[in-house]
């Protein structure tokens, strides 16, 4: 009786088959890491959802928005402390336990139980993540900065924490400045320009902790007015080997500046804008928190997710011009240090 051969694969048919599975496998990654990011910015759009409607809550409770910097527990020693607009939220964002944490007087500002990480405040695209540190990927609109770097040109006055141009102001009086500074509360009826055009939240790439001071506060061992630091305040920083800008992270901000689809001639003393200084610009390689970087960036390619006043939240481009950025972020454009006051948002605009 005959005997069958069993013939096995030549090394020819394996190498083709094995091309084969190359192929497909190349082909199917970037579909299933696309899916992967897909997924991770639907959950970062939820976050963002999220904060936007308990800013609304917030408003509608308290008949204004948070402050980027608010005292709690004023006078009282080492229960005082300064929460940022994230911790004024906790209670909107079903983390009243935090709160009411950070609100008992009984609890000092060095307690670690103060510092937990929370998970809605991570974007899940974020690359870095430590469960053990209170980590944030969300910011907030705190108008106008000036460049420290450029005194000539842009002095600091308190006109810059003007209603008209952001929402998020520094609710915390600065008694060095005379006269001393009273801060000018905002609320929904100083979104002129309209609610569903004006950003309320954003992420960046640099965002410091959810407790990290905001926009004219510098994060040492004691509290500092919020105005450009004078030299004793200079050398506190340096003692603890810090810059400005590098500690406070809860808030983004724009700058007097214009682009080349400005949609006229620059005014006086208004400068270009800066590459890092837009949306997503230079993500890649800036790594230092500096008044330039207070913008928005993400990982998610070409957009940043946002929030606005009437809760609405979308991916915005990383594309769109400055002066349309600029008049997103102005509550009252026509009112405000925005350097094209007059410029009417447009469809298609962003």
């Amino acid at each position: 009786m005959a005997r069958s051969q069993r013939r096995g694969f030549t090394l020819v048919e394996l190498l083709v088959v094995i091309t084969i599975i190359g192929i497909l496998v190349a082909l199917l990654l970037p579909a299933v890491q696309a899916a992967r990011e897909s997924a991770r910015r639907t959950q970062c759009l939820n976050n963002v959802k999220q904060l936007s409607l308990a800013t609304a809550a917030f408003e509608t409770s308290q008949q204004r928005y948070p402050g980027y910097m608010e005292r709690l527990q004023i006078g009282k020693g080492a229960a005082e402390k300064t929460a940022t607009w994230l911790v004024m939220l906790f209670p909107n964002i079903e983390r009243l336990d935090m709160y009411d944490l950070w609100n008992d007087p009984t609890v000092p500002a060095n307690d670690p139980r103060l510092y937990a990480f929370i998970k809605i405040l991570k974007c899940p695209s974020n690359p870095q993540r430590n469960e053990t540190l209170p980590e944030n990927s969300y910011v907030a609109n705190a108008g106008r900065i000036i460049d420290p770097t450029n005194p000539a040109n842009e002095v600091w006055a308190p006109q810059f924490e003007s209603p008209n141009n952001g929402v998020f102001v520094n609710l915390i009086p600065d008694p060095n400045l005379v006269p001393p500074h009273i801060p000018a509360r905002v609320n929904l009826t100083n979104l002129r320009d309209g609610s569903a055009n004006t950003i309320l939240i954003s992420e960046n790439l640099l965002a410091g902790p959810w407790d990290a001071y905001g926009k004219y506060a510098f994060h040492t061992d004691t509290y500092m007015p919020f105005g450009i630091p004078n030299v004793e305040q200079q050398a506190a920083l340096q003692a603890h080997n810090l810059l400005p800008y590098q500690q406070g992270g809860t808030v983004f901000c724009w700058l007097y500046r214009y682009d080349v689809a400005a949609p006229n001639v620059a005014p006086p003393n208004c400068l270009p804008v800066e590459p890092e200084a837009k949306i997503n610009g230079m993500k890649s390689s800036v790594t230092i928190r500096t008044h330039l970087t207070l913008r928005p960036s993400s990982e998610h390619p070409g957009v940043v997710v946002v929030g606005f006043g009437d809760g609405h939240n979308q991916g915005l481009s990383e594309r769109i011009d400055y002066h349309v950025y600029q008049q997103l972020m102005t509550p009252f454009q026509r009112q405000s240090q925005a350097p094209y006051p007059a410029y009417p948002l447009r469809d298609g605009d962003y």
